[in-house]
């Protein structure tokens, strides 16, 4: 949305010479040209629908705004709050996702429904990393908010059975709605296994692409069980919790936190991860 915002603001700036030329003709006898007065409605439109929508993301974002938003710096500020707090919704999001698509059934029956529910999650991933691409405010759309709100009171409903009674009703119903009688009965009865919740991610500056971030809960998730194999925990390199690039990571000692000296020997944990994608990073608390 703040990438509209600005190109909005850059076209008024142009429209806003040409009026002030087309002014400057008229006053000199010339007749006023009707593509500007065109430019001016189209222009207002523009904001005008910019501005609804800014104010429809706030609203799911349950931002605080101070007013209505009708000038561009105004809108603009508030674009850039929906971007950070886009971000940081993206992040939990993924996670959330990240631990549906490898729910595990724990009845056969239920083997058909949790692999719609799992390919289910895997196309709502997708939508919210493909629009955070263009816009990082596009978690907080209306209709992908909802549905990545649905995922989530599954979970909790599956994973968090010790809640009272009026929060289990209101995740149980919204369930039901969400994914039928069949999934939120086994849910609310633990037949459904959720894995556990990956190590939170850090979401990436703005100008970082967060296509990548797809695949980062299950990144964290093969360091955390290989390492458990091992008897070790892993090291600080492989908890993806930054993005600098997408490929092939070489420890840099000098740049990395935590990247082994060269003088260290080499443990299991390290052998284990000869080459994984977007790893550098540090462990969080």
């Amino acid at each position: 949305m703040l990438s509209e915002v600005i190109a909005l603001r850059e076209r008024l700036t142009a429209l806003s010479e040409a009026l002030a030329e087309g002014a400057r003709a008229t006053a000199a006898g010339a007749i006023p040209d009707e593509a500007l007065a065109e430019q001016v409605v189209v222009g207002a439109t523009a904001f005008a629908g910019l501005r609804e929508r800014a104010l429809a993301a706030a609203r799911v974002a349950e931002l605080a705004v101070a007013g209505d938003p009708r000038t561009l710096p105004a809108l603009e500020m508030l674009a850039r709050r929906l971007d950070e707090r886009g971000r940081e919704r993206l992040a939990e999001r993924l996670i959330v996702l990240e631990q549906v698509g490898r729910i595990t059934p724990g009845d056969p029956q239920l083997a058909e429904p949790v692999s719609a529910l799992r390919q289910r999650a895997t196309a709502l991933r997708d939508l919210l990393v493909v629009g955070s691409e263009s816009d990082p405010a596009a978690p907080l759309q209306p209709e992908l908010s909802r549905a990545a709100d649905d995922m989530a009171s599954l979970i909790q409903l599956a994973d968090e059975p010790a809640v009272d009674d009026t929060t289990w009703d209101h995740l149980h119903q919204q369930a039901r709605a969400a994914f039928g009688p069949e999934l939120a009965t086994a849910a609310a009865r633990q037949r459904l296994i959720v894995p556990p919740k990956p190590i939170p991610l850090v979401v990436p500056p703005p100008g970082l692409s967060p296509i990548g971030m797809a695949t980062l809960p299950t990144l964290e998730l093969l360091a955390v069980d290989s390492a458990a194999a091992t008897g070790a925990l892993p090291t600080a390199n492989y908890f993806a919790v930054g993005i600098e690039s997408v490929g092939v990571h070489t420890p840099n000692p000098e740049k990395d936190i935590g990247a082994p000296a060269a003088s260290d020997p080499p443990d299991d944990t390290q052998l284990a991860f000869p080459a994984l994608p977007i790893v550098p990073s540090v462990l969080g608390d």
